[in-house]
């Protein structure tokens, strides 16, 4: 059933370090703001091949997608995996493997959304308070390497999907 009835939480920011050390398998593509939603059903599809062959996963259980900030050109690069404990024992043919410590700070959103269909308005909505009133209010700035991470566990499968959504910071 879907959570039509329900009301969803007001999309809040938190400072908080990342739950966990991320280590994960998965595939990547560069990419541009216009061709992102064609690379990313790639990248998508590139990472389902996968998924039999990644052994050890985390527990909880997590999946990511991590983008990076854009080149001088525009380009960037946006990656989609799973958690593990450990890295594969034995290599998987065209699998990167990215790390990214607990130690990071970020701003943490949870996104509930109604059906797991009005996630992409519900994360623009995220984003458009991150970056247009949190963010400038804050004074902090942003990792200088990865723009955002979103995180996807077992309740983005739930009756009311959520998932969060971390925006890395740059701590001096």
């Amino acid at each position: 059933m879907f959570g039509f009835g329900k009301k969803l939480k007001p999309l809040e920011v938190e400072v908080v370090s990342l739950p966990l050390d991320i280590l994960a398998v998965g595939r990547s593509v560069m990419t541009t703001e216009k061709g992102l939603f064609m690379d990313s059903q790639l990248v998508a599809e590139r990472f389902a091949r996968l998924l039999p062959e990644i052994t050890d996963k985390a527990y909880p259980a997590y999946d990511i997608t991590v983008t990076y900030h854009p080149d001088e050109a525009g380009e960037f690069r946006y990656y989609m995996g799973s958690c593990v404990n450990s890295e594969p024992s034995t290599p998987i043919e065209r699998a990167e493997i990215i790390r990214i410590p607990a130690t990071v700070t970020c701003a943490k959103i949870t996104v509930e959304t109604k059906s797991v269909a009005s996630w992409p308005v519900r994360q623009g909505k995220a984003r458009q308070l991150f970056y247009e009133t949190w963010l400038p209010a804050s004074g902090m700035k942003q990792h200088s390497e990865i723009e955002s991470i979103e995180m996807y566990g077992a309740a983005s499968r739930w009756q009311t999907p959520s998932m969060d959504l971390y925006f890395p910071l740059a701590i001096d």
